[in-house]
Parts: C-alpha cells; sequence; structure tokens
C-alpha cells in the first residue's frame, strides 16, 4: 500500500531537478532588487547634483529664480527624488524564515521538505519580481521628472 507521501512523490517527480533552481531564485531576485536598488540611488545623486550644479552656474550668470518656470523645476525635481527615495524605502524581499523550518518543516521528509520549499520559493519569487518591477517603474516616474525638470531649467535660462 503506498503513503500519501509516494502518491506526491509520484505526483511531482521532478522535485529534485526543481529545487536548486527553487533556492537559487532567492540569489536571483536580491541580485535584481541591489540592482534597482542602485539604479534608484544613482537617480537620486544625479539628480541632487545636476540641479544644484545648473543652479549654481545659473546664479553666477545672473538669471532669475523667482519665475515659474524654476519653481516648477524644483517641484518636479523634489517629486522625483521624492518617489525614488520611498522607493528605496518600501519593500523588502520575501525569503523563508529558518525558523519556520524549525517549527513547522522538521518533521517532514527530504522530499516534502524540498517540494514545500520548491512551493514556497516559488511564491516568494513572484512576489519578489512585481517588488522589483514596482521600484522599476518608479525608477522610470522618477527620471522623466528629472528630465521633465532639465527641460523646465532650460526654460529659465531662455
Amino acid at each position: 500500500m503506498s503513503s500519501p507521501s509516494d502518491d506526491l512523490a509520484n505526483t511531482y517527480p521532478s522535485v529534485e531537478l526543481a529545487y536548486p533552481f527553487a533556492v537559487s531564485a532567492y540569489d536571483l531576485a536580491q541580485k535584481r532588487l541591489d540592482a534597482m536598488e542602485s539604479r534608484l540611488q544613482t537617480l537620486i545623486g544625479f539628480a541632487a547634483t545636476a540641479t544644484l550644479g545648473i543652479v549654481t552656474a545659473a546664479s553666477n550668470k545672473g538669471h532669475n529664480f523667482n519665475s515659474r518656470w524654476f519653481l516648477a523645476a524644483m517641484v518636479v525635481c523634489a517629486v522625483g527624488i521624492a518617489a525614488a527615495t520611498r522607493a528605496r524605502l518600501v519593500g523588502e524581499l520575501k525569503v523563508l524564515n529558518p525558523q519556520t523550518f524549525y517549527e513547522e518543516w522538521l518533521g517532514f521528509s527530504e522530499w516534502e521538505f524540498k517540494k514545500n520549499l520548491v512551493y514556497f520559493s516559488g511564491e516568494a519569487f513572484v512576489e519578489n519580481i512585481a517588488l522589483v518591477n514596482r521600484k522599476g517603474r518608479v525608477a522610470v516616474f522618477s527620471a522623466i521628472m528629472f528630465f521633465l525638470e532639465a527641460a523646465l531649467l532650460a526654460e529659465v535660462g531662455a
């Protein structure tokens, strides 16, 4: 007579093949998140540095900073920096907690443990990539804000 575990092993015969991919999915998600965080940080640094440089150079040439164009450029810059900063601060990578292994999984057979890890790793991967994609959309939004800022500052100098 077969056990429920044997039936599951017959239903999911590739658990052993999927297990290494499930474990490495966390590394992949972490690398993508790190790259996106770096991109956001670079955008923030570039916007702050470029804005300060442009404003300093323009003030030395006697440009008027009381114009609506300048005010709009500073608002757009602030929105871009705030959005990128918020994106960096909000959200975290979802990973399996080793305490959960200890409290809930140590009674499983090796095969059941691997099967469960494959499932929960996949679930976490979907959430982790959604997090990276959300941050990516904010990075695009922030970049657009910084280009708009540059266009508005160009109007100040015109």
